[in-house]
């Protein structure tokens, strides 16, 4: 609400090891304690909790780390973790070309199979919790109970950065449902300009992407809401490395041959009324859709203090550009008096 700093957590190997990834446990698939986090630092996994009242707000769970750096899990960098939604399963993947499944409870891998040829980018597990996507250079859908592939998908000539399913298509009354044919999934790529959209039917191999929507730069951050029934667009927000805010809503009915572009573009610059200065653009760096599915929550400015603000949204326009003066906000001084030592 303020846009200050609430928390900050210090692993005990944070000067050996970067973050790579973060991921929040969904409500019902938390072991104890109340509150854990997933932490991905070089070639670990760690689960930290939270129930200390606030005074050891850097204890990640002290024993979590050497466990499951010696049950195997990755022999490199890891590039995504996620929660499984109804059995307490983490899902890893890393540059080893690896998927890993550990178990939360007992601290030790559950299974470890070969994701991909080359490294393993990006990982998201189906509505229904039965399936896995994967995505390398190629987007492989993986059967949670036997490991094996259900689905190829090939498209994209770079690694896979972002991986999301998009839509939950009605039941067929006349049909069984299967828990993955009739569902969309949207996926975005390193240096690529069209995030695309795939759909999974069990009747047909369906190998290529059935439409894409354009964008300005390589897209960085991705938000939708979820479609409950067949007739409400899809809303999908689209951060580019440009520092532009995408804005799209569509209905997904099938294949689209033309991209589609943006409903909306959203900019920010600062006023440029300051004497001989000129309005200068400030980056977006992330953004939310509300509960409300009608207004946005911006992040923009700097990573060392970034400005959170929540905007409704307006599509009747097809560019917005907002204006902010983010120097009252923030001001980086240098200070000249520093000895040598």
């Amino acid at each position: 609400a303020n846009s200050r700093l609430q928390h900050e957590y210090v692993p005990s190997a944070h000067l050996s090891a970067a973050c790579t990834c973060l991921a929040w446990a969904p409500p019902g698939g938390r072991p104890p304690p109340s509150k854990v986090r997933a932490v991905c630092e070089g070639k670990g996994v760690w689960r930290g909790g939270d129930d200390t009242g606030g005074k050891e707000r850097v204890g990640w769970g002290r024993r979590w780390p050497e466990q499951l750096r010696r049950d195997g899990g990755h022999d490199n960098r890891v590039n995504c973790v996620r929660w499984h939604q109804d059995n307490c399963c983490l899902y890893s993947c890393s540059e080893d070309k690896h998927i890993v499944e550990w178990n939360t409870q007992t601290c030790k891998v559950k299974c470890k199979w070969k994701g991909d040829n080359s490294s393993v980018t990006s990982l998201c597990i189906s509505p229904d919790g039965k399936m896995l996507l994967s995505a390398g250079r190629t987007i492989k859908l993986w059967d949670l109970e036997t490991k094996e592939v259900y689905r190829y998908f090939t498209g994209h000539a770079t690694s896979v950065s972002s991986l999301m399913f998009t839509t939950v298509k009605p039941m067929n009354e006349n049909k069984s449902f299967d828990g993955i044919t009739g569902l969309y999934f949207l996926s975005g790529a390193i240096h690529d300009r069209l995030l695309s959209v795939w759909y999974i039917r069990s009747d047909r191999k369906e190998k290529n992407a059935v439409m894409s929507f354009t964008v300005t730069d390589e897209p960085t951050f991705i938000d939708l809401t979820v479609s409950e029934v067949k007739e409400e667009p899809v809303k999908l927000a689209v951060v580019c490395r440009d520092g532009q805010l995408h804005l799209f809503e569509h209905i997904l009915n099938g294949y689209c041959k033309k991209p589609l572009t943006s409903n909306c573009t959203i900019q920010i610059a600062t006023p440029g009324n300051d004497g001989d200065s000129t309005p200068k653009p400030v980056p977006i760096l992330a953004a939310a859709f509300c509960t409300d599915k009608q207004s946005l929550l911006l992040v923009y400015g700097n990573t060392l203090q970034p400005i959170i603000e929540k905007v409704s949204l307006n599509t009747t326009e097809s560019h917005v550009c907002l204006i902010r003066d983010i120097q009252k906000v923030l001001s980086l001084k240098t200070d000249v008096a520093l000895t040598k030592v």
